[in-house]
């Protein structure tokens, strides 16, 4: 697993948003593809043979609040850990850098997940890029 940013890790982790987001989930490029990449941590987890398989970045938002977002991981390789492990990067990431929060924006597909790793759901679902979110929240005592 690599932790680093976009210059370094962003054509691997490119290469499986578009994947996941764009070609799987069909949102459109113009809105998966933003200027925060450049400022964020991003992760990538490779496979044994070096194929990137999950992504995810943090952002920080306000002094001591990290923003995770773009986690993805392909398709054929969900169940086997891989998001865990990019999110739990990210949360140590944040930690690392005195964040006392971190926030998501969970896919209602996916909130049980986030859930089950100690994020909070926070405030009502509401559509972003044509699907079904809520907020999400983990705080450092929840740590």
């Amino acid at each position: 697993m690599s932790v680093g940013d976009w210059a370094r890790l962003g054509e691997a982790a490119r290469a499986v948003r578009l994947a996941v987001f764009v070609q799987e989930q069909q949102i459109p490029l113009a809105l998966e593809q933003d200027q925060a990449d450049a400022r964020a941590v991003h992760v990538l987890v490779l496979n044994p043979q070096g194929k990137p398989m999950a992504t995810g970045r943090l952002l920080q938002v306000a002094p001591g609040v990290g923003q995770i977002g773009r986690l993805a991981v392909i398709r054929e390789h969900r169940g086997k850990g891989l998001g865990q492990l990019a999110l739990k990067a990210l949360v140590d990431a944040a930690a690392q850098r005195g964040d006392h929060e971190v926030r998501l924006h969970a896919q209602a597909s996916a909130k049980s997940f986030y859930a089950a790793l100690g994020f909070v759901p926070q405030g009502e679902p509401f559509v972003e890029a044509g699907i079904v979110h809520t907020e999400m929240l983990k705080s450092s005592s929840a740590r």
